[in-house]
């Protein structure tokens, strides 16, 4: 009876196990027990993860020595944002903006040392582009050449500078300036790529505005995508917009509109092919939308992002969406997140996405949520030896709700069994 016992406990713990597998749900892992102002992540080629948070301080995790590690890359300054991408050698490229040690959250025209951090080669080391900019945005060209894109107050001008290391050392040149500007344009947002071509592709998020910026005729070319001022569309920008270009030199940008004449806010995918843009809706959610976005290697858009919360106790929620064929599909990854800290999405070789975020879950004393609440996490809808552990902690409850029944039902099932008399037999 006991052997059997252990057949059907083994039978269902799989069976619950290979469902849930199969259902591919997202798991996340804790990196650090509590929130983050930004993260951004990248996986190499051999699947490894890197993740930077700005947190105050400047972490980095890594699965590249097998398990997960959690170093502080700079602990010298006040770091709120910071964002990563990786070179074909594998190398990590990180800047960050960094304010005096120990200032608190900026506020929307304080500006902070654009820093640039490199494990390549060797060890991490650091360097300074300016010594004052703010929205800055990474991305690496074919030659493995870094670009820059951050804002900078210059006397009474604001400035959009592109900052590359091309000609062997740092040169960083105005873009576009603005004499007259307002304090939340100073605290917008840039994303930045390069066509394979070389050819640079900035978005400027600022003041509920969207601009695309471009050198593409050889001088730079500002346009506006979306404006607050058009009464026509009632449209404002919310967030920042991420920006990619796949191998046919399209231009791919995602973003989120809030229209105030329906009060809805939605997610759009953009694309710009042969000099126009079209816009593609991909989900209508709440207010408060923060985006990111990765291309693979068939030119199909992976989306990440996440709103804001209507209201205590209620989360904002993290949703993933893939177009594969011009159809969009989304999965929710999280329901308890939180939008200002934003989202970072990469995929793994295998082109399985990962996103690193900020989980929270309000506290049952409304308005006083305590810091274990808090916690900055990666997830994936694919179990690997990273999440495994995660992901059994995740079934537990299944699985002991499971064993009790199980126990339960044979302990019946026992009770009603004839029993075997013992006995000497008659002779």
């Amino acid at each position: 009876m006991f052997q059997v016992f252990l057949v059907a406990v083994v039978i269902v713990v799989s069976s619950t196990f290979t469902v849930f597998a199969l259902t591919r749900p997202w798991v996340g892992h804790v990196l650090v027990s509590h929130g983050a102002y930004q993260t951004a992540i990248a996986v190499d080629s051999t699947g490894a993860f890197h993740i930077v948070i700005a947190d105050s301080s400047l972490l980095y995790s890594t699965t590249a020595g097998g398990g997960w590690t959690t170093t502080v890359l700079d602990g010298n300054h006040s770091v709120f944002r910071a964002v990563l991408a990786r070179d074909t050698k594998d190398h990590l490229h990180v800047v960050e903006e960094a304010y005096p040690h120990r200032t608190g959250p900026p506020g929307d025209v304080a500006m902070a040392s654009i820093r640039y951090w490199t494990n390549s080669p060797g060890g991490w080391s650091a360097t300074t582009i300016d010594t004052v900019g703010r929205g800055a945005s990474i991305a690496i060209d074919r030659s493995d050449h870094i670009h820059v894109v951050y804002l900078k107050t210059n006397g009474s001008a604001l400035e959009l500078r592109h900052a590359s290391d091309a000609a062997g050392s740092w040169a960083s040149t105005p873009v576009l300036r603005w004499l007259e500007w307002a304090p939340s344009d100073a605290g917008g947002a840039s994303a930045v790529a390069v066509s394979p071509s070389g050819t640079v592709h900035i978005t400027l998020s600022g003041g509920y505005s969207l601009h695309y910026v471009t050198n593409e005729s050889g001088s730079w070319v500002e346009s506006e995508l979306i404006s607050p001022f058009n009464d026509a569309l009632n449209d404002a920008l919310e967030g920042s917009a991420p920006i990619a270009v796949d191998t046919a030199g399209r231009v791919h940008t995602a973003f989120a509109v809030y229209n105030s004449s329906t009060n809805l806010t939605t997610v759009i995918h953009a694309a710009k092919s042969n000099g126009n843009w079209s816009w593609d809706p991909v989900d209508t959610a709440r207010i408060g939308i923060t985006c990111s976005m990765i291309l693979d290697s068939r030119g199909d858009v992976h989306l990440s992002y996440a709103d804001s919360s209507t209201g205590e106790p209620t989360a904002g929620v993290l949703t993933y969406a893939v177009s594969v064929s011009g159809r969009w599909s989304k999965q929710v990854v999280d329901s308890n997140t939180r939008t200002p800290a934003g989202n970072s999405i990469a995929l793994d070789p295998s082109g399985n996405p990962v996103i690193s975020y900020e989980h929270w879950e309000f506290s049952q004393i409304l308005h006083y949520p305590p810091d274990w609440v808090r916690s900055t996490r990666v997830a994936s809808n694919v179990v690997a030896s990273w999440n495994f552990g995660d992901l059994l902690a995740l079934l537990a409850p299944y699985f002991l709700v499971e064993l009790v029944i199980l126990a339960v039902a044979f302990r019946v099932a026992a009770r009603r069994l004839p029993k075997t008399r013992r006995g000497l037999a008659n002779p």
